[in-house]
């Protein structure tokens, strides 16, 4: 089966357990997206992500390692190079991920994670700019760690790529 890439845009820290998660699910492609004034610090963080990802892709069976893009800004991110098809996890959105998904083709996906706290409205105002549709994963707010592999298991499920 081949599956559709699915590139997960996380605003959160820690990037750490959210790359191996979605590395074992077999994402292929993660890009930490966060705050102006962590960046510094962030940067010197990608390597050690990058080798966490080629150590997860072995331990996994994995035959493609995911790739791990530098940090950049929220206003900042180049959105030509994401999925057509964009969702930003918002838990007070009205239209759900599940739903989402049933009506977008399967070709490739991505998914912006919140930070802890949320979108602020800037934020938002630019992504849904950039063709983004607000999601919500149902009534239950999530930590933002937790929200994004749970967002990439319902992308898998409803994909085929579970089954």
């Amino acid at each position: 089966m081949i599956r559709p890439p699915v590139t997960i845009h996380n605003r959160i820290d820690p990037v750490l357990i959210v790359t191996d998660v979605f590395n074992e699910s077999g994402n292929l492609n993660n890009v930490a997206e966060l705050p102006a004034a962590g960046l510094e610090v962030l940067e010197r963080r990608v390597e050690r992500w990058r080798r966490i990802a080629e150590s997860a892709t072995k331990q996994s069976g994995r035959a493609t390692v995911p790739k791990i893009c530098a940090v950049v800004a929220f206003g900042d991110m180049n959105w030509s190079n994401l999925s057509r098809t964009r969702f930003l996890l918002e838990p007070t959105a009205r239209t759900s991920l599940a739903a989402e998904l049933g009506a977008s083709r399967r070709e490739s996906c991505a998914l912006l994670v919140g930070p802890e706290g949320g979108w602020d409205d800037d934020e938002r105002e630019l992504a849904c700019e950039q063709g983004v549709s607000e999601v919500t994963m149902g009534p239950r707010v999530l930590r933002a760690d937790s929200a994004g592999p749970v967002a990439l298991a319902l992308v898998q499920a409803a994909w085929g790529d579970l089954d």
